[in-house]
């Protein structure tokens, strides 16, 4: 497809001498180009997008500066792209820790990449657009338009910064979705980065940010899941009884790398007796028994039936009731023959709820 007149404005890459800035302000000929925001890992967080620099201009860091308000540039690479009449105009420059100035250079290039109209029409407002209903599906549109895979990463690395918030915005979510499921791990490595930063924890407990949570998760399995399951471990049994939080923790059983559901299944298997009295500890213990590794639904298995008060509990709930006759199926001899005389002798209680009378008749019509 013929090259589009394309919107893009993105700074990226630009490194700093000081650890922490607060909205310092480099100048250029022609006028301000650029604002940067706290930082304490001496990278910008956050910027406004600001008219572009002429080309063949100066970045000015004053000597005589007595306050320090600028620090010194260590810009290393930062590209600038405004497409017109389909041509980039890149500004960068290679020099580190210049002491007055950094030169900044500039050419003109055939644009690399293609851009529909409806790419155009989001381009520069992603963030915006992303925070509303009509907006979110917009963006999710010229995600899913065919074309440039370059398009793609523009719109999303429009997001940077932000993931944290959207998170938890009940439309920008949508848009990280989307982002996550069409885009690579190593276009994605902030928005990892930054749920790092807020917490998958956190995220994991809500609405929205769980499916976000969820989707990283299983985006890379052995590194992102791997973190992500260890930050949750941190506080298991808040995250697992929890409405959300439990659909996280049943989704890294079932689908996270190995270490993460062997690590997953043992804290299922140290506190059973705390999960099998909440609902949604309740079902991630009945997922555990279905989509835990082999070995470790065995060992949970056995751990069930030798606790009468555990068993019963479950056999009584919604979630859990399934979990029992599992645990029957899977461990076999006199463990499974106690374990169902403890149930027998439970009747009356297991008679008062639909899910114990479930387990009964299985019982009574060994069907286990």
């Amino acid at each position: 497809p013929s090259t589009g007149v394309c919107s893009l404005r993105t700074w990226s890459g630009c490194f700093w001498d000081a650890a922490s800035l607060n909205r310092k302000t480099h100048r250029a000929a022609g006028g301000d180009w650029m604002q940067f925001m706290d930082s304490d890992t001496s990278y910008t967080t956050a910027c406004t997008k600001l008219p572009g620099i002429p080309a063949g201009c100066e970045v000015n860091n004053p000597e005589d500066s007595e306050d320090d308000e600028f620090p010194t540039c260590r810009l290393r690479t930062m590209s600038w792209s405004s497409c017109s009449d389909g041509r980039h105009e890149s500004f960068w420059s290679s020099q580190q820790g210049a002491d007055s100035l950094c030169e900044v250079e500039s050419t003109a290039e055939a644009c690399s990449f293609p851009t529909s109209e409806l790419a155009q029409s989001v381009l520069g407002q992603v963030w915006e657009l992303s925070q509303t209903a009509q907006g979110c599906r917009e963006v999710q549109d010229a995600l899913e338009e065919p074309g440039s895979e370059e398009a793609r990463r523009a719109i999303t690395l429009e997001l940077q910064t932000h993931i944290a918030e959207g998170l938890f915005c009940p439309y920008a979510n949508f848009v990280l979705q989307k982002c996550i499921a069409i885009l690579s791990e190593e276009d994605l490595d902030f928005f990892f980065q930054e749920l790092m930063a807020a917490g998958p924890e956190k995220a994991a407990k809500h609405k929205f940010g769980c499916r976000v949570t969820q989707r990283l998760a299983s985006k890379n399995p052995e590194t992102w899941g791997v973190a992500i399951g260890e930050a949750i471990l941190c506080d298991f049994e808040s995250v697992a009884c929890h409405p959300y939080g439990n659909y996280v923790v049943q989704h890294l059983l079932e689908n996270g790398a190995e270490s993460t559901r062997t690590s997953l299944a043992a804290f299922v298997l140290e506190q059973m007796s705390s999960l099998v009295s909440n609902t949604f500890g309740a079902a991630v213990v009945a997922g555990a028994m279905k989509t835990a590794l082999q070995a470790d639904q065995v060992s949970l298995a056995r751990a069930l039936l030798t606790d009468s008060d555990s068993l019963v509990a479950l056999a009584l709930s919604r979630h859990g009731h399934g979990s029992v006759m599992a645990s029957l199926d899977l461990v076999t001899g006199e463990e499974s023959r106690a374990a169902i005389v403890s149930l027998q002798q439970e009747s009356d209680a297991l008679s008062a709820t639909k899910f114990g009378r479930a387990v009964l008749a299985a019982l009574e019509t060994e069907k286990l």
